[in-house]
C-alpha cells in the first residue's frame, strides 16, 4: 500500500502519463501525492559566470516552465475523479536525479 507518492515531472507529454497513473495510485490507496520540478542550473552554468544576466533569464525561465508543469499535474489531480490533495514542490540548485533522490527522502516518500 502507498502512503506518499512523488511525482517528479518535467512537464512533458510522458510526465503527463506518469502524472494520471500516480493520481490513480493515490486515489486508489488514499495516499498523498507530491508533484516535484527540479531546476537545474548546471548545464547552465559556464556561460551564467561569463553573462550573470543570461543566468537569471535561465532561471526565470526554468522557474516559469517549474510553474506551468506543476500547473499541469495540479490540472489532471483535479479531474473530476475523487477528491485528491496534491503538493508541489521546486528543488532548486540540485541535478534532476539528486533532486529527486533527496525530495524523496526528506518527504518520506515510499520506495518501489
Amino acid at each position: 500500500m502507498f502512503k506518499h507518492i512523488l511525482l517528479a515531472t518535467d512537464g512533458s507529454p510522458a510526465c503527463d502519463q506518469a502524472a494520471r497513473y500516480a493520481i490513480s495510485l493515490a486515489r486508489t490507496h488514499g495516499a498523498k501525492l507530491t508533484a516535484l520540478y527540479v531546476v537545474d542550473p548546471f548545464p547552465y552554468l559556464g556561460m551564467g559566470q561569463t553573462n550573470p544576466m543570461g543566468f537569471r533569464a535561465y532561471i526565470s525561465a526554468a522557474h516559469a516552465h517549474a510553474g506551468r508543469a506543476l500547473g499541469r499535474a495540479a490540472e489532471l489531480a483535479d479531474d473530476g475523479g475523487a477528491p485528491l490533495t496534491l503538493e508541489t514542490r521546486i528543488v532548486e540548485e540540485a541535478t534532476a536525479a539528486h533532486g529527486i533522490a533527496q525530495t524523496a527522502r526528506d518527504e518520506g516518500a515510499d520506495r518501489s
